[in-house]
């Protein structure tokens, strides 16, 4: 699973092709410097850091000042890095690939059946693995999955009796 999700949250869920030609256009102005591609070597010099491609045909490297890892994986395992989910994964039921287990409408399923059902719901990130999510702010009136599921969850419990 971690490497499934991994590759359709890059191949079907992305940037707006809108987004795509912009970056083009930065690209194309030397505004934006593209990477080494993926798993880069990094070398430590005196005045920063070398990158260099390890899975590209032609070899490419690049010189930073500066390196920030931009992405994470999750779940991180670490509960002090991340407590709230740490907390969660002792409640919940087991999901593939360590992701937390949820039913249909986004409320984790607890380890032990007590009677206490849809006491926490999970949506975003956290979530992936059992829906997958595109991170941007949703224009108004564009379907969103994030919040049709906060819709589904919230609606409920907001209404009037």
């Amino acid at each position: 699973m971690g490497e499934y999700v991994a590759l359709v949250n890059r191949t079907v869920i992305g940037p707006q092709k809108e987004r795509i030609q912009e970056l083009l256009l930065l690209i194309a102005a030397g505004i934006v410097v593209p990477g080494p591609g993926p798993q880069p070597r990094l070398v430590r010099g005196e005045a920063g850091w070398t990158l260099n491609s390890s899975m590209l045909d032609q070899p490419y490297q690049i010189e930073v000042d500066l390196v920030i890892k931009a992405n994470l994986d999750w779940p991180i395992v670490d509960p002090e890095s991340d407590p709230i989910a740490h907390s969660l994964r002792g409640w919940s039921a087991p999901g593939a690939g360590g992701a937390l287990r949820l039913d249909r409408d986004g409320f984790v399923v607890p380890r032990q059946r007590d009677g206490a059902t849809g006491a926490v719901a999970v949506f975003g990130p956290p979530a992936e693995g059992a829906s997958y999510y595109n991170h941007y702010v949703p224009s108004p009136g564009v379907w969103s999955r994030a919040l049709t599921d906060l819709d589904r969850v919230l609606g409920p419990k907001l209404s009037p009796l």
